[in-house]
């Protein structure tokens, strides 16, 4: 083999190497985003849309923050579908920022009480 044919050869390896080297670290980039897309969500379920953040609870709960009227409010409200499209329901409470602190303070007491009664 020549010179020149050999170089050639040898180019083609290392083109060939370097693509798949180049194709591994997008592979195991794509793994570790789904992997930090995973613990994100069992970390927090929390969904930010617009002006509010939201909680699943259930197929028709959930937990929203949000501003209404220039007041922060923890809404914990049943929805209904409406042509696919969720809307609140009339079953629910909306509780100011301070009501959410002594329920958040009175956690532990509150738990406490769901065990014993459980």
């Amino acid at each position: 083999m020549d010179n020149k044919n050999e170089k050639k050869i040898l180019g083609k390896k290392k083109k060939k190497e370097q693509e798949k080297e180049e194709e591994e670290e997008e592979e195991g980039e794509e793994e570790s985003s789904k992997e930090k897309d995973s613990k994100k969500k069992k970390k927090s379920e929390m969904i930010v849309n617009d002006d509010e953040v939201f909680l699943h609870l259930d197929n028709k709960k959930r937990l929203t923050v949000r501003k209404f009227k220039g007041k922060l409010l923890i809404d914990i409200r049943e929805f209904y579908e409406d042509d696919g499209e969720m809307k609140p329901g009339k079953k629910g409470i909306s509780l100011s920022k301070d009501c959410w602190k002594k329920i958040c303070e009175n956690l532990s007491d509150i738990n406490e009480a769901i065990d014993n009664m459980s």
